[in-house]
């Protein structure tokens, strides 16, 4: 069967210098952050097409502050990691003690920086907790990060810069753009990080949480309205036509309520592997096929599924997130909450939203997830098991896509 990522007139509309262009509209909206794009240069980094973006805000007297580096690998390569994926080359910490130890200029390197009298030596690194409190996303109190997406493009272009600083027009998927921007969520997620300790910055926080951001950017992505300003003809530069635009939601949002129900099948496929019938399955008394045959049974029995069906085998989640792949649907349900609280309906525009956000996640992982969670909302109290679960019946029933 034909479908609307099929259509000719769509690969016009979907290339990738103009969707990066397109998330950095909204974290420049959100944040205030601008990215300045080059190539990287000979040994900074591994061969292949690779991407650099320098990341930028603005400071309250107008000046640019450097965040930090995201490395955009675009190349499918035998030797890469398959899938799109983020991963940090180094994390943003704090710089107190460090720094007092750097600045130490003394004749003997026995009472330099920190060996000094322990009612002073204290004195550094408290005042930069005051800086902390502040929570100003600039350089100089904070290591800055370093962090990479991984993605796979499997045929042939070159990577270029032209006189714009936008790359050469490779053409994308809509699911492909979504990638993109889920993973691009998690890199803004580790270059706002700014927490006292690198182990807990950025994405190194509760897997709960870890995936709200990444979700967040895919309800961006997903607002038709922001959808149709981001998606521009390279030919012309016109935005996609709102008929087209229905046509692609109505599309991608066939049978809401089955991928969500397949989405938990998997979650508690994952649960009950690594649970009470992990040993048994370790001892071969029962394989992993009849495990998720006879979970998917129970929750769609109307779907036929063949006995040599072995789909869990593809999944890498469950070894990279091994019982905790159900934090997927909750990320998917808290992103959702908190769009519509912040952002939508033109909320994206209120600079004091994005201010919050931004707050949010350079936190970290220094707060538990529902301490998180309940931040972002504004509210006090952590949203229940039957709030999120409306949270994703309102989002499958949503005009969004």
């Amino acid at each position: 069967m034909q479908t609307i990522e099929d259509f000719p007139p769509l690969y016009e509309y979907f290339y990738f210098g103009k969707m990066l262009e397109g998330f950095e509209e909204i974290v420049n909206l959100l944040y205030g952050i601008t990215f300045v794009k080059s190539v990287p240069k000979s040994g900074e980094c591994w061969e292949g097409n690779v991407l650099k973006l320098e990341v930028y805000r603005k400071d309250e007297f107008n000046d640019k502050i450097f965040l930090g580096l995201i490395y955009i690998d675009i190349d499918q390569r035998d030797s890469k990691l398959q899938g799109d994926c983020h991963f940090t080359v180094r994390c943003s910490k704090k710089m107190g003690h460090a720094m007092h130890s750097i600045l130490g200029r003394t004749v003997f390197q026995h009472v330099a920086g920190t060996r000094c009298s322990t009612d002073f030596a204290e004195v550094p690194s408290h005042l930069m907790e005051c800086f902390l409190m502040i929570r100003k996303l600039q350089n100089g109190e904070f290591q800055t990060p370093i962090v990479v997406v991984s993605l796979g493009f499997n045929y042939a272009y070159s990577l270029d810069l032209d006189s714009n600083g936008t790359i050469c027009e490779i053409e994308m998927r809509p699911h492909q753009v979504e990638n993109f921007f889920h993973e691009m969520g998690h890199a803004m997620h580790s270059i706002l990080g700014r927490t006292v300790f690198q182990h807990v910055a950025g994405t190194r926080c509760s897997t709960d949480f870890a995936e709200v951001p990444s979700h967040l950017m895919e309800c961006f992505f997903n607002d038709p309205k922001i959808f149709q300003k981001i998606c521009r003809s390279k030919q012309t530069g016109r935005m996609l036509d709102e008929d087209l635009v229905l046509a692609l939601i109505k599309r991608r949002k066939l049978f809401p309520a089955v991928k969500y129900t397949q989405q938990a099948i998997y979650s508690l496929f994952d649960l009950e592997l690594h649970g009470e019938h992990a040993e048994a399955i370790s001892q071969n008394k029962f394989t992993t096929t009849d495990l998720f045959i006879k979970l998917h049974k129970q929750a769609l029995p109307q779907f036929h599924i063949e006995t040599d069906y072995a789909f869990h085998q593809r999944m890498s989640h469950l070894v990279s997130y091994g019982a905790k792949y159900y934090s997927y649907l909750l990320a998917r349900a808290s992103a959702a909450m908190i769009y519509n609280k912040l952002f939508a309906n033109n909320l994206i525009y209120e600079k004091a939203n994005g201010e919050k956000w931004a707050e949010v996640q350079s936190h970290g992982g220094e707060y538990s997830s529902d301490v998180l969670l309940a931040k972002a909302l504004g509210t006090s109290t952590v949203p229940s098991v039957e709030q999120l679960t409306r949270s994703l019946i309102m989002e499958a029933k949503s005009p969004k896509f």
